[in-house]
């Protein structure tokens, strides 16, 4: 009876932990798409080892071609996400 009675204690004691755990507020804010479609032009440029005025003007056409794209797709609702 102990033994079941530490076992009890021990099982509520670890789903109050994780309640508490799991309460913590995670205040990770996303970034823009912008900032999102820059650092991957630099990433790719980085990979391409382009020099400065190449990587600028990569970066300057990567992100005015991502903004043109977004423009021209439809938005799509919560009920279309999955």
């Amino acid at each position: 009876m102990k033994t079941v009675s530490r076992f009890i204690l021990w099982t509520a004691l670890m789903v109050a932990g994780m309640g508490a755990a799991t309460a913590q507020n995670n205040q990770k804010q996303r970034i823009s798409r912008e900032e999102q479609a820059d650092k991957r032009a630099h990433r790719i440029a980085d990979a391409l080892a382009l020099d400065d005025a190449t990587t600028k003007r990569f970066v300057e056409t990567y992100a005015q071609c991502q903004k043109e794209m977004k423009a021209l797709a439809p938005e799509r609702g919560k009920e279309q996400r999955r």
